[in-house]
């Protein structure tokens, strides 16, 4: 339910007092409340009620240079997983003088990778398993940047090679190369070599308006409407309005676009937000979704973020090292393909913490504990993501995060459907069973943490931590 109402009507319904907040980083402003009553009888049919008593994150888009820009954890940096930019130390024409796989512990090129996992060169392209790559926020690749990593890199590839745009509800790629994102050009560049000759599709999502001034309303929700019209019929009062209201040039008039596009069988997306930040239940009916998906025979690779153990922070910089996100959900309970993983943890590697169970927000902290021990544990799969090196904004830089990780893995993902298929055989779907059935598929490392939250974080462990994986 949607309406209108004076900020003192709502105060009366809901007995309770608007203010608005500024955040005192980016200026963004927004409404809400420090609590709202609703009579019992009426609570069973309400999930959430906004403006509320959530904070909604503000967004400011970096204007920095691209080979001075920072990397930036919270609500500073949207909710892209912006990756760690940085300059690569020597010329492009340097490091192609050294033996290809010599470097690979400083800079991780496409060869690097592909004897990282002993992925043999592509030579299959079944029309029907393009990988698929999510995008949003403004971030959008640059052909140019493309081709002069191809030409650098993976001269197999031909110039002029780019993904299939499938734009949703406005959103528009390429950009030219000095308005490059370096997310998008990061997934891009490093899926294409694993994959060719396998083409991609670019979910775009968002009109350039409106992810202008994002505030992390919507998340994901335009994008899943557009691949299932039912989903639709949940539109929702955080998500984007379309016909867009705003009378600037570049709005998207048309109907919010419901059901128009098939999902891959692969969907790739380095995105992402925390728990805290929107409602459970608006959580949840994505959630639904993409099980979903899972259903149909579709994977979906999600990044797990790069602040640690912990939640992001606002104040966090890094310019060198990040540590990759992992820990245990507060809204999602531990799935029984992960249970006997997370209890091996739990028990042979306890964290030195106390801990806390909740499947709903409620009892964070409880018994002084810092951690969920009773949700799901994450990530369930790692790959490597620091040192990656791409071209941005038309120059040779190194990038890192969880963000190079999640379309490596989907890449690798993409290729074993592309066996299947030509076998005559089905795509994997949803994989996480099959991953933690069969531990012995994967490198085991055992040293490391990631430190969040003023602790060391989370330890690795034989067997699955959530620093790294099974």
């Amino acid at each position: 339910m949607q309406f209108d109402a004076s900020a003192f009507d709502l105060e009366t319904l809901l007995n309770t007092k608007y203010h608005i907040y500024e955040h005192t980083e980016t200026g963004k402003l927004t409404v809400a409340c420090d609590e709202y009553h609703v009579p019992a009888h009426i609570q069973e049919h309400v999930d959430y009620i906004t403006p509320g008593i959530k904070l909604v994150a503000p967004f400011r888009k970096s204007k920095e240079d691209p080979e001075l820009q920072k990397r930036i954890f919270g609500v500073t940096s949207g909710r892209k997983l912006a990756p760690l930019l940085k300059n690569l130390g020597m010329t492009v024409d340097a490091l192609l003088a050294v033996p290809r796989l010599l470097l690979c512990g400083a800079v991780i090129t496409p060869a690097c990778i592909q004897a990282l996992y002993q992925v043999p060169k592509g030579s299959k392209a079944d029309p029907s398993n393009a990988l698929g790559i999510f995008e949003d926020i403004g971030d959008v690749y640059s052909q140019e940047d493309l081709d002069i990593f191809f030409l650098t890199f993976a001269q197999s590839i031909p110039q002029g090679t780019g993904p299939k745009l499938e734009a949703i509800d406005g959103a528009t790629a390429p950009d030219p190369v000095l308005k490059a994102g370096a997310e998008s050009d990061l997934d891009f560049q490093v899926s294409y070599p694993l994959i060719y000759p396998q083409g991609t599709v670019l979910f775009q999502t968002d009109d350039p308006v409106y992810e202008a001034d994002y505030v992390y309303k919507g998340f994901l929700n335009n994008f899943l409407d557009a691949l299932d019209g039912s989903y639709c019929s949940t539109v929702d009062s955080l998500d984007p309005a379309y016909p867009d209201p705003s009378n600037a040039t570049g709005t998207y008039k048309g109907a919010l676009q419901c059901g128009v596009y098939t999902p891959t069988n692969v969907i790739s997306i380095s995105y992402g937000g925390q728990e805290a930040d929107l409602p459970i239940a608006y959580q949840r009916r994505q959630c639904n979704e993409f099980m979903k998906l899972g259903l149909q025979s579709v994977s979906v690779v999600l990044a797990s973020g790069d602040s640690g153990g912990n939640v992001t922070d606002d104040a966090e910089t890094s310019t060198t090292r990040f540590p990759s996100g992992g820990g245990f959900s507060n809204i999602y309970a531990t799935p029984d393909y992960q249970q006997t993983a997370v209890d091996g943890y739990l028990t042979n590697s306890p964290p030195p913490y106390d801990s806390y169970s909740t499947t709903d927000n409620g009892a964070i902290g409880a018994n002084g504990g810092i951690y969920n021990k009773g949700g799901r544990g994450y990530p369930d799969v790692s790959a490597v993501g620091d040192n990656i090196v791409i071209f941005n904004a038309g120059a040779p830089t190194l990038i890192g995060g969880t963000s190079a990780s999640a379309p490596i893995f989907a890449s690798i993902l993409t290729r074993i459907n592309e066996e299947r298929l030509a076998a005559g055989k089905s795509t994997i779907g949803f994989v996480n069973p099959t991953l933690y059935s069969h531990p012995e598929a994967f490198h085991d490392i055992t040293n490391g943490s990631n430190p969040g939250c003023n602790t060391t974080g989370f330890a690795a462990a034989k067997g699955w931590d959530p620093m790294k994986v099974i």
